[in-house]
């Protein structure tokens, strides 16, 4: 088995693809913490993260809608995950408003 050889480049290409990677999952928990309604410990199971790590990212998220590009972007999806959450709803007509429900409609998206 031949070992890897790891130049400068290649580390700093693996550090900002791992930074895009964390950003996008801060995302993603800020978003059913928010359109999912979701509390901290039930965002973190869903992620398999504590929950004051959620507490943070969602927090760091917030922190950067400053800029409104981003706040932009999270709007954009903010709606979009809403839609798809009516979308569901009104295929699955018996599905209940309850904490249970969200967290199982936020994993299949």
């Amino acid at each position: 088995m031949r070992g890897r050889v790891y130049t400068a480049r290649r580390l700093a290409q693996d550090a900002t693809q791992a930074a895009r990677l964390t950003v996008a999952r801060l995302m993603a928990m800020y978003l059913a913490r928010v359109v999912g309604q979701l509390a901290l410990s039930e965002v973190a199971e869903i992620f398999g993260r504590d929950r004051s790590t959620v507490s943070h990212g969602c927090a760091n998220i917030a922190d950067r809608r400053d800029s409104p590009l981003f706040d932009m972007q999270m709007e954009y999806m903010k709606k979009r995950l809403r839609k798809r959450i009516r979308q569901y709803r009104l295929q699955n007509p018996d599905a209940k408003e309850n904490s249970l429900e969200r967290k199982k409609i936020v994993r299949k998206f």
